[in-house]
């Protein structure tokens, strides 16, 4: 760029400033309470959603519907000692419904045998 015969040169001065101490000024002046600030409220907040949770929980039922579930599974599919003296156990479901309708067979092939002419 000319200017009436002389040319002009724009550049930047250098300030005389190190960069290290500006990156330390800025890590100590603004990370540095934005961290704290982040560590010291997400526990209160995470104390809140904990509260909050545990309140919408108890006031839906939910756990205690899970809980009544997963008890209900338990008797449904496990083998349990009821009465040992007078002969009483739990059986899972599934295999009582096979017990059930194997002696229904038997009964049902005897009447059928009754029946029937020999």
């Amino acid at each position: 760029m000319e200017e009436s015969g002389h040319e002009l040169h724009i550049a930047a001065e250098p300030e005389g400033l190190e960069v290290g101490p500006i990156v330390v000024m800025v890590t100590t002046r603004v990370i540095l309470p934005i961290v704290a600030a982040v560590l010291l409220i997400f526990p209160i907040a995470n104390r809140n959603v904990i509260r909050y949770e545990m309140e919408a929980t108890v006031e839906s039922g939910f756990p205690v519907k899970d809980n009544a579930e997963a008890e209900a599974a338990t008797k449904l599919n496990n083998y349990r000692v009821v009465d040992r003296a007078a002969g009483v156990y739990q059986i899972p479901v599934d295999r009582a419904i096979d017990i059930m309708v194997a002696q229904e067979k038997q009964n049902a092939d005897r009447r059928i045998s009754n029946v029937l002419p020999k």
